[in-house]
């Protein structure tokens, strides 16, 4: 029975907007070669997790680097699933979780992140995977600053959407920023940490998970 509760309440997740489903990871600048934890969270307050998405709405979990795609397995531990994803030396790893509603043909959630490994630079134009609904950074995730612009871009298929982004710090405050086919953000940090940024469009949505340096 308990378990049933729990897929419920992950599948209203979807449906919610109070409710957030973000990938994260013990570090974003991982020790090249060494394994790395990963983490799929849900709640309404980030960065903690209250529910763990059930294993039968996972539609995909993936990592890719350099043209090759890993596919991740994951298990449920407390209020959140947790997967080890060893990163390669040399090229940024992006993440990816699919979430699909039971006999819908249609993904409900895309969270992305990505990963780059401490002997590498990362290349904003290897950010999209060019398929759903995503937000992408313009510029090099590990160069985002506080006070300092980072730009975002909504992408449906690959192509530029206008839509409103939600981006929630973890040390607390909410902004809302804009985006458009031909104007990025305007989203200039205020606090350093992990930032989580949603987006809703046409009934589904996407997240992503940065880190902000002093």
């Amino acid at each position: 029975m308990k378990r049933l509760v729990v897929i419920a309440l992950a599948a209203a997740a979807f449906s919610a907007s109070a409710h957030e489903i973000w990938l994260d990871a013990a570090s974003l600048r991982p020790e090249p070669g060494q394994p790395v934890e990963l983490f799929i969270r849900c709640g309404h307050y980030f960065p903690a997790s209250e529910l763990a998405v059930a294993d039968r709405l996972i539609a995909a979990f993936y990592a890719e680097c350099a043209g090759a795609r890993e596919e991740l397995a994951s298990t449920a531990e407390g209020g959140q699933r947790r997967a080890l994803y060893t990163a390669p030396g040399g090229c940024a790893a992006r993440l990816t979780l699919v979430l699909k509603r039971p006999h819908l043909e249609e993904p409900a959630h895309w969270a992305s992140l990505i990963l780059v490994p401490q002997n590498a630079q990362s290349e904003p134009a290897d950010y999209s995977r060019g398929q759903g609904l995503e937000i992408v950074p313009l510029a090099r995730v590990e160069d985002a600053r506080r006070n300092e612009p980072f730009p975002l871009a909504v992408l449906r298929d690959g192509i530029r959407i206008r839509a409103k982004v939600q981006i929630m710090a973890a040390e607390g405050g909410t902004s809302w920023v804009e985006t458009g086919a031909d104007l990025p953000s305007t989203f200039s940090p205020r606090k350093s940490g992990r930032h989580l940024a949603a987006v809703s469009d046409r009934g589904q949505t996407a997240t992503l998970v940065f880190d902000v340096s002093p």
